[in-house]
Formats: C-alpha cells, sequence, structure tokens
C-alpha cells in the first residue's frame, strides 16, 4: 500500500509541472574551481577564469536537463568539464574550449562558423555536447556523420601547421599556400592533398602519407620531389614540375605518392618523365640525338613527345628529317586543299608537290590528329618506296606496317590505341638506317647533302648502325 502510494504522488507530482526547475542564472563569472550540482541551468555569459576549473555534474541523469549558454568564455589555463551535458543555442558563442562532432566515427574539431551552421539546421535551433570521458572534451550528441557536411572539394585555404597533425575531413586539406614549421609533421589524408599554392616544409619539419595533388602554378620548398627515369629514381629538375602542365587542360594535376620505404614523394608513373629529362625516356633521347643533328625542334617549348601529332606537323617532321626544310620554305607552288593552316603553307605545298601526301581528298588535306598508319606512309614514301595511290605496288597506305617492319623502321606492330610524337621520332630515327628504295641509307645521303657531316653523324650514332650508349 505503501508503495502504490508513492508511485501516484510521483504522478501527481509530474502531471503538476512539480519536477525540478532548471536554474536561471545572467551573468556568470567564476574565479575558484566549482562544481555544478543542479538539475540544470540557463546561463548569459559565463567566464571561467584562467587556472579555474568549473564541472558541471547533474543531480539525475536526465538528457533533457542540460546546462545552457548564449556566451562561454574559458581564459587560457581554465577548463570545464563534465559529466553535465551543455546546449548551445541559436546565437552563442564560445572560446577557449574545444568541441567535436563525428565523421564516420573520427572526432573533428567544431569552430564558431560550423556550430552556427549545425544550430541553423537543427530543427529546435540547439546543438547538445555530452563530455566525451574517453577524449577528454566535450563531442556533439545525436549527429554522427558518414561524410563532412562542411567538406568542401572547391575549398582553398592557406594553411599553417605548428603542431604535428594527421589530416582528415578538414578544409584545410585543400591547400593555397602552406607552411609545416620546424620539427612538425604533417600526415596527409586518405583522399590526398591538394596543393594549388607554394608549400614551404622548413627545416626539421616534414610530410608523410598518401599522394600530394599538384595543380599548375603549385611549388614546393624543403621537400625533394623525385620521378621514375627509367629503372632509376631520380629528383625532378630544379624540383619544378611546372614543364608537366605544359599543353593540358587548366584542371590537369599531377600525383606525387608517398613511398614510405624511402620517405619521398614519388610522381606516378603514369606522367610522361620525359617532359622533365628527355634523356629519361628512350623517345626523349632520340629526340634530343636528331636535335643535335638539326633534324627535330620541338615545339619552342619542348619536345611534346607525350602529344598527338597535327599531320600538317607530322608533314614538318618528315620534310625536316629529309633535310629539306629551307627547300620548302622556298616553295610557293599551289596545292589543292582548303583546310591548312597559314603556317603550314608551303611545308604542304612542298608535300604535295613532291609525292609525299595525297590528302584526304575532296579538296582536303586532312589537318586533324595523324595516325600512325598516315606517318609510316609518309615516310616510306619518303624513302623512295610507293603505294596504290600513285599506282605503285612497293606497300598500301592501308596496311603500311608490313613493309616498315620488314625494312626496321618499326620493331613489332605499330601502337595503334595512342599515337604521339613520341612514336615520331622513334620512327624517325629508324628511318636514318633504314635502306631507302634503291638500298641506300637516308643517313648517308643526308650526310652527301650537306645537311650533317659524316663527322658530326658518328659522333651521335655508332657507324650508322646502333645508338651510342655511352
Amino acid at each position: 500500500m505503501k508503495k502504490r502510494f508513492v508511485v501516484l504522488l510521483l504522478v501527481l507530482v509530474l502531471s503538476l509541472g512539480l519536477c525540478p526547475a532548471a536554474l536561471a542564472y545572467g551573468d556568470v563569472i567564476y574565479t575558484q574551481d566549482t562544481r555544478i550540482t543542479a538539475f540544470g541551468a540557463e546561463y548569459d555569459n559565463v567566464t571561467v577564469r584562467a587556472g579555474v576549473t568549473v564541472t558541471f555534474q547533474l543531480r539525475q541523469p536526465d538528457p533533457n536537463a542540460i546546462f545552457v549558454f548564449k556566451s562561454l568564455t574559458v581564459e587560457p589555463g581554465g577548463r570545464i568539464t563534465g559529466p553535465g551535458i551543455i546546449g548551445m543555442f541559436r546565437g552563442a558563442t564560445y572560446s577557449g574550449i574545444d568541441f567535436y562532432y563525428k565523421v564516420q566515427g573520427e572526432e573533428v574539431l567544431l569552430d564558431q562558423e560550423k556550430l552556427d551552421w549545425l544550430i541553423e539546421e537543427d530543427p529546435e535551433n540547439r546543438l547538445v555536447f555530452y563530455w566525451n570521458e574517453d577524449n577528454d572534451h566535450y563531442s556533439l550528441l545525436g549527429y554522427g556523420f558518414e561524410r563532412d557536411p562542411f567538406f568542401d572539394p572547391n575549398a582553398v585555404k592557406d594553411a599553417e601547421y605548428t603542431e604535428s597533425v594527421r589530416l582528415s575531413h578538414d578544409l584545410s586539406c585543400q591547400w593555397r599556400d602552406c607552411i609545416i614549421r620546424s620539427g612538425v609533421t604533417v600526415s596527409l589524408p586518405a583522399e590526398g592533398q591538394e596543393l594549388h599554392g607554394a608549400l614551404t616544409v622548413e627545416s626539421g619539419g616534414r610530410m608523410e602519407g598518401n599522394s600530394l595533388i599538384f595543380f599548375s602554378g603549385a611549388s614546393v620548398t624543403g621537400l625533394t620531389l623525385w620521378y621514375h627515369a627509367g629503372d632509376e629514381i631520380k629528383p625532378i629538375p630544379n624540383n619544378d614540375p611546372s614543364p608537366l602542365f605544359a599543353g593540358e587542360p587548366e584542371d590537369f594535376r599531377l600525383f606525387f605518392n608517398y613511398d614510405s620505404q624511402s620517405d619521398r614523394y614519388v610522381l606516378s608513373d603514369l606522367f610522361d618523365a620525359g617532359r622533365l629529362d628527355p634523356a629519361a625516356t628512350e623517345e626523349g633521347a632520340a629526340a634530343l640525338r636528331l636535335k643535335e643533328l638539326g633534324l627535330f625542334l620541338g615545339t619552342g617549348t619542348d619536345f611534346e613527345l607525350y602529344r598527338v601529332p597535327r599531320r600538317t606537323e607530322a608533314i614538318v617532321m618528315l620534310i625536316r628529317l629529309l633535310g629539306q626544310e629551307q627547300d620548302a620554305l622556298a616553295h610557293a607552288a599551289d596545292y589543292p586543299y582548303d583546310d591548312v593552316p597559314a603556317w603550314a603553307n608551303r611545308y604542304v605545298a612542298y608535300a604535295f608537290s613532291t609525292g609525299l601526301t595525297n590528302g584526304v581528298g575532296n579538296g582536303r588535306f586532312g589537318a586533324g590528329d595523324a595516325t600512325d598508319k598516315q606517318f609510316l606512309t609518309f615516310v616510306l614514301r619518303s624513302l623512295g618506296y610507293e603505294d596504290e595511290s600513285s599506282g605503285g605496288s612497293d606497300f598500301s597506305w592501308r596496311s603500311p606496317e608490313a613493309l616498315a617492319q620488314q625494312l626496321g623502321l618499326i620493331r613489332g606492330e605499330a601502337d595503334l590505341l595512342r599515337f604521339d610524337r613520341g612514336d615520331c621520332v622513334l620512327i624517325m630515327e629508324q628511318a636514318l638506317t633504314c635502306p631507302n628504295k634503291f638500298q641506300r641509307p637516308l643517313w648517308e645521303l643526308l650526310a652527301e647533302k650537306g645537311v650533317f657531316t659524316r663527322e658530326a653523324y658518328l659522333a651521335v650514332y655508332d657507324g650508322g648502325e646502333r645508338l651510342r650508349t655511352s
């Protein structure tokens, strides 16, 4: 009977709203260690002085009984601790205390701007934080994110790191200019670290983990960048990857992957290292040898061996290989094509008059991209071989690979998937020692014509039969 009476009394108390009410305070300044054990309390402005610890502890474990603040300031050396629950309503501000939220179970620091945004998004316009005993800080209650709501893939900002940190789910993961101070280690996030400006790693500072992603204009000081040069790993010349951006679209990026064994950031081998050091690749080394003989010039900025050639470029490269560029530039004859850019007029006119090209029909030269079949056809014609378009039967322009392999112009089948200027250079170099239709190698004819001397050729190649290796 007594037990039944107590239950009825509790129901009556609850129905009449007689539970202890949260205490209301105005401005409070704590100047000594204090433990708050009320059912809950509402504050206007709270200040915790330096060296003072304030502990909020509920009399009852009721999640609705919370300590609410409009303004919360903790001076340096001061501290607020739980297990009491803290609430922040719209317009609330704080300083000197850290609040956190969770993304995929990982604690992330919540700044004032993020706090304001979350409060606005909350149906009740309030946020509640519980005392996270394991991490010794206050964490957001009731929210867990699979993806950081504040992560903006387009946000770029400056950053300075004065303490070691492992980056994750933070706007600073997209750097404009960044400084890593001496003695500080920055570990990059799993998704990689984008760099748009200047990265400076001071002496004694270091960076590790995942990928460093370069955008055009990015630069690094204090951290050596590396690349694959054949079987070797070499430092990038002048630590400057900018040549790799030449001719690429605005959103082009470079990936430097972290090698934990050597503690190096190495350029992904998907990128053409020959643009940094031509001699590092077979195509680049061939281009340098041809340039030394005056048979290849590149584009004015670099060799651009990674790029698909235009048909006009292919004709120009072929005319230079034949030592006939001056003849072409002096050639003023007309041609029947209406799609040739002005700069290539004389080259195409010369190629047409000498039978190197017949165009693609319908009054067009075909100024688009060149294919391997087209370039091989140009080269074979320059060596005196004839195809069906001129009444010959030495090869077919539809399948020039057969004769090209027989003569040694190409090794195996030509790359039909992606033909680039590097392939052109390799074919051009092989053409020097291929017998023409009259069984004489091209290099001898060029030496006789005075394009280069026999001595100059032998200084680059060994007897005209194999490439110099020393």
